[in-house]
């Protein structure tokens, strides 16, 4: 069984949105590296936009199997880390086997 946190950094993140192809590596995704520089002013981030928002958001209800429905600013602010994503995930579908 993969490790949530693993799932989110490598598949859905890093794999998901091709950080690869804009020369990231996997080893700079971080529990809490920021992913959207604008949640995050000024900290170290990937700079995402809000395509790639769009792309992770719906990889992990792909993934995981529920839909977010309507997203607010609380909820993005909560996408910005991959730790956050994790509690997210947790609250949505409990305890979830991969």
């Amino acid at each position: 069984m993969e490790n949530m946190l693993e799932i989110v950094k490598e598949e859905l993140i890093f794999r998901g949105l091709k950080l690869d192809d804009m020369g990231y590596e996997l080893n700079e995704i971080t529990d809490d590296v920021g992913l959207f520089s604008e949640e995050t002013p000024g900290a170290d981030t990937l700079a995402l936009d809000s395509l790639d928002g769009l792309q992770l958001i719906v990889g992990i209800e792909k993934r995981f199997g529920f839909k977010f429905g309507d997203i607010d600013k609380e909820t993005f602010r909560r996408l910005n880390t991959p730790i956050s994503i994790v509690g997210l995930i947790s609250e949505r579908v409990g305890s979830v086997a991969c």
